[in-house]
């Protein structure tokens, strides 16, 4: 499974990467523990996107991929991949504005599965109430995890 997060920094989604890893450790069996494994990739000099990937002996259990653009979301994601996308982003003059409208038609002219989106913002006040995307707050990052480690779960089962 793909995780794609659309976010302006590494950090913040390396984060949530990483303790995805460890809710997977934790739900498998203590035999099965010393079988799961982590690699980063990363390329600076590259318009690759970053990637984390979570593998359970030689099956990828997850990768989780960080974009940073709108344009590399665009051309990355597919119509099965789990999509995080942070509706905001800090204009020319430094203030944050939404993008939201711009990432709901990469997700519409792309036929993509609402189940598999989330917005996870800063600023969830900026989401109408009628958006057809579902998401989180930042501060509800453990309600982040859960539905991504119930994606996982579906498919390890």
């Amino acid at each position: 499974m793909r995780i794609y997060h659309f976010e302006d920094e590494w950090p913040k989604g390396r984060s949530i990467a990483h303790r995805l890893h460890d809710r997977v450790f934790d739900w498998l069996a203590p035999g099965r523990q010393i079988d799961l494994d982590l690699t980063e990739e990363e390329q600076p000099t590259s318009d690759e996107p970053a990637k984390i990937r979570v593998s359970l002996r030689d099956v990828v259990v997850f990768e989780y991929v960080l974009v940073t653009t709108i344009v590399s979301l665009k051309s990355h994601v597919t119509k099965d991949d789990v999509v995080i996308v942070d509706i905001m982003r800090s204009n020319e003059t430094g203030h944050f504005v939404s993008i939201l409208d711009e990432v709901l038609r990469i997700f519409r002219d792309g036929g993509h599965k609402r189940e598999n989106w989330r917005y996870f913002s800063a600023y969830p006040e900026r989401v109408p109430e009628d958006c057809e995307l579902f998401g989180y707050a930042k501060k509800e990052n453990a309600k982040l995890l859960q539905f991504l480690f119930e994606k996982i779960e579906g498919q390890l089962m």
